[in-house]
């Protein structure tokens, strides 16, 4: 409901403006120092004999499970899924449309007990054993298994980033070329800049930064490049980056040249709270409400206890 009731505020330019203005000068936030950060990413491709390697094993598992053995014992002992090996693989009652499509599409479609043959999605190759299914719920058990980059893959990776290195610093390319050109991640689009997930701008604070980047970048001046550094891949594989330090702030007092984009949330906030507060007090006059006499008398923010 308050989703409903606020999907439609937004705050104007002037609205933040005045917001600011109303804040006495000692009550204006700190701001800490934040950080604009780049990085070019380059990922191993995964090998075919790899590849091979895992669907192998895994081929190998189910035929143990087809002539007897536990799948739950071996989904503890072989699954690289952490979350679901310690239960014997199983993942639990999930809505459709909550597992990637190639696993969904086999879940749905099995009959009780009978184990998949083995299927790929983007996090690996599995074998799945369906427990139940209830309408559009499904309750499985899988084993996961990655295939890995190989050592060699991964010095190529390193030894290419390593000529990219060179350049930046040589001047021959910026580093925003160099993102666009060589880099195997989205940031490639945006000149290798870093997006932050919990505001999606590009501004980090010293503790929304992963201390893997944060310990490389805080030992760089601004406008400074690291050499190629390892990383781990959303798919938990092995990779490089080179990261870049674009800005670095002091920590300040707010002000709307440097931190609009803050203030502008605060604004926001403030201007969804009132317009949910003025809701509530509309709602009351036509909603029944029965507040124990215990609590008559406390104070509440709205008046939900008729005079």
């Amino acid at each position: 409901m308050q989703g409903k009731i606020v999907g439609e505020v937004k705050v104007t330019p002037s609205e933040v403006n005045n917001f600011f203005a109303k804040i006495p000068a000692d009550s204006i936030p700190e701001v800490g120092s934040e950080y604009e950060l780049g990085q070019i990413v380059k990922k191993p491709p995964v090998s075919e004999a790899e590849r091979k390697i895992v669907k192998e094993k895994l081929n190998t598992l189910r035929d143990r499970i087809l002539k007897g053995e536990s799948f739950t014992a071996l989904a503890a002992l072989y699954s690289e899924d952490p979350g679901s090996a310690k239960k014997g693989g199983e993942l639990g009652m999930t809505p459709r449309g909550e597992l990637v499509p190639e696993f969904e599409a086999v879940a749905f479609n099995l009959t009780k007990d009978e184990i998949s043959p083995v299927i790929e999605t983007k996090y690996g190759f599995h074998i799945i054993q369906l427990i139940e299914r209830k309408g559009g719920y499904v309750n499985v058990r899988h084993i996961l298994m990655r295939p890995k980059v190989s050592l060699e893959d991964l010095i190529k990776a390193k030894t290419l980033l390593d000529s990219v290195f060179l350049l930046i610093k040589s001047k021959k390319m910026t580093f925003e070329d160099a993102a666009a050109k060589f880099s195997d991640d989205d940031s490639r689009s945006n000149g290798g800049s870093i997006i932050n997930p919990n505001n999606q701008s590009t501004k980090f604070e010293a503790d929304e930064i992963d201390q893997s980047i944060f310990f490389t970048v805080d030992k760089l001046e601004v406008g400074q490049i690291s050499s190629p550094v390892v990383m781990k891949t959303e798919d938990d594989q092995q990779a490089y980056r080179i990261l870049y330090l674009k800005k670095r702030s002091s920590p300040h007092r707010a002000n709307l040249k440097d931190d609009y984009d803050k203030i502008q949330n605060i604004a926001l906030e403030q201007k969804r709270n009132d317009v949910i507060n003025k809701w509530i007090t509309n709602q009351l006059q036509k909603t029944y409400i029965n507040i124990l006499d215990e609590y008559r008398d406390c104070q509440y923010v709205h008046p939900w206890v008729k005079k």
